[in-house]
């Protein structure tokens, strides 16, 4: 869409871009902020943010070198091909660290959820 509108001039490009942006900010929030929020301790969220945010930045601006690195060595069925392995490899460490941390609901864990289930009902 955003090459249909460039056509119409200078303040549509502008509109556009924009429009992308809030489009990608909720998303981008999720991903970034609340997930890993949830996923540290409250003493932690500022270095977390931090790393998460920074390891994104890092990524944008080392990608383009070597994804033209690659394609310029290798070509573009190589590319993609990295990117599988590169899937495949992200997808073995989630499932080696599944279920890392999950209570078993056992004392103040179920205490609190009954409390919290009498209070609702």
């Amino acid at each position: 869409m955003h090459p249909v509108l460039s056509g119409f001039g200078w303040w549509t490009t502008a509109i556009s871009i924009c429009l992308m942006g809030m489009l990608i900010y909720g998303p981008d929030v999720l991903m970034t902020a609340t997930t890993v929020l949830e996923a540290v301790p409250s003493s932690a969220h500022g270095r977390a943010a931090a790393w998460v945010n920074g390891a994104g930045a890092a990524g944008q601006m080392v990608s383009p070198f070597i994804v033209s690195g690659i394609v310029q060595g290798f070509g573009w069925d190589s590319l993609f091909n990295v990117f599988v392995i590169c899937a495949l490899i992200a997808g073995t460490l989630l499932t080696l660290r599944w279920d890392e941390g999950k209570s078993d609901l056992s004392g103040r864990d179920l205490y609190r959820l009954k409390a919290l289930d009498e209070t609702v009902n």
